[in-house]
């Protein structure tokens, strides 16, 4: 909705005096005889008129006042649901983002225990190869078992 009162340059409780000087002045800027013909000025020159029309009779004041107002209100409002909405979206995603990290995070402890245990069996097994220990090869063995083991277990209690 168009707000006459800004169109004119004028505040919502001008005087008709105000009004009519207002309304001559954006007269002698955009009429169509003086002003540069464009589609953009002989449009705002319409609006002007519009304006001058509306807020100088009383009656058509009072409902565009009425209008305006339930206007504005409504405006407002949409832009407070528009803007509770972006915050949510915001809240969500920062959630989302963090849980992520949370998960990434318990990704890479599960990594880093799969990772150290099959590191000890594997050096168990290169010692007791070297060796010619049965212990030690069996040790490297259950390193590598237990990594996998502990990983699945993991990988469950994830899900």
């Amino acid at each position: 909705m168009l707000n006459y009162y800004k169109i004119l340059g004028v505040s919502n409780n001008a005087s008709k005096n105000e009004i009519k000087s207002a309304y001559r002045q954006k007269v002698k800027l955009y009429h169509p005889d003086v002003a540069k013909k464009t589609d953009q000025n002989y449009h705002f020159f319409m609006q002007v008129k519009d304006a001058y029309d509306v807020l100088m009779h009383a009656d058509k004041k009072y409902w565009y006042d009425i209008n305006l107002s339930h206007y504005q209100t409504y405006s407002e409002e949409k832009d407070n649901e528009e803007e509770l909405e972006k915050n949510q979206q915001k809240e969500i995603y920062e959630a989302y983002k963090q849980n992520r990290y949370k998960e990434m995070e318990s990704d890479l402890a599960i990594e880093k225990i799969i990772n150290s245990s099959v590191i000890l069996g594997v050096a168990s097994l290169i010692i007791g190869g070297f060796t010619g220990s049965i212990w030690s090869v069996l040790l490297g063995f259950a390193g590598i078992v237990y990594g996998i083991f502990k990983a699945k277990e993991e990988y469950e209690n994830k899900e």
